[in-house]
This record gives structure tokens, C-alpha cells and sequence, in this order.
């Protein structure tokens, strides 16, 4: 069977903070740079509902607590593990955005990076 590996090394990503201004009054945004949570962000959609059946939910369970193990930069991951992540993180970025109930489809710049690294998963 295949096995593809994934780079886990962190990395930082640039996000807009609300900060207080110095006066104490109002608020400014400020860019800063902030650590991406790569193996808590993939282990945590692993554990999201919606699975198709209990073995599928299992499987994915499994691989979170993986993920979650893991201690190497990098993790490899056989064709049918790589396909429940990808799985998930379909459903993530196909989803409905709707601000007012929290769900925003993953993308954009905070994520960028990992969705290459998860898609781009080299065969070893």
C-alpha cells in the first residue's frame, strides 16, 4: 500500500488583532505573526461530526489521536488515511459560509499552507 507524508513543522501565518490603544481608549488592528496550529487544527477536524457511518467515524478517530501523537516533523499516512483527511477537509471548504452561526469555509490565507501541505502529500 501507498504511504504519503505530510510535513508537520509549524509555521507562523499573519493575522489581524484588536489591541487597545495606548491611550486605553478604543481599539487599532494590528498585523502579527502567530504560530499555525497545524497538528491541533487537523486533529481537531478529524473529531468533527458528519461521518458517513461508526467505522468511518472510528477510522477518523484514530487518525486524530495519530496526529496527536505524533513527535517527528512529519507524519505518514497510508492511501486510505490521506483520503478521510481529505474527506474532512472537503466538507470544510465546500461548506456555507454563515458568520452569524460561526462557520466560515476554510481557506484563504490562514490556511493556505496547510491545505497545500495536506493536498500535496508526497508519496514515499
Amino acid at each position: 500500500m501507498k504511504k504519503y507524508r505530510i510535513d508537520l513543522t509549524e509555521y507562523d501565518v499573519e493575522v489581524q488583532e484588536q489591541t487597545k490603544n495606548k491611550e486605553g481608549e478604543g481599539f487599532h488592528l494590528e498585523t502579527v505573526n502567530k504560530p499555525y496550529p497545524l497538528v491541533k487544527n487537523l486533529s481537531d477536524w478529524l473529531r468533527s461530526p458528519g461521518w458517513d457511518n461508526g467505522t468511518e467515524a472510528m477510522d477518523a478517530y484514530m487518525l486524530a489521536r495519530q496526529f496527536k501523537s505524533c513527535k517527528e516533523d512529519f507524519i505518514e499516512l497510508n492511501e486510505a488515511e490521506l483520503k478521510l483527511l481529505k474527506k474532512v477537509m472537503d466538507k470544510l471548504i465546500a461548506q456555507e459560509e454563515d458568520p452569524a452561526r460561526g462557520i466560515i469555509p476554510l481557506g484563504g490565507a490562514i490556511h493556505e499552507e496547510c491545505i497545500c501541505r495536506v493536498y500535496d502529500a508526497k508519496e514515499v
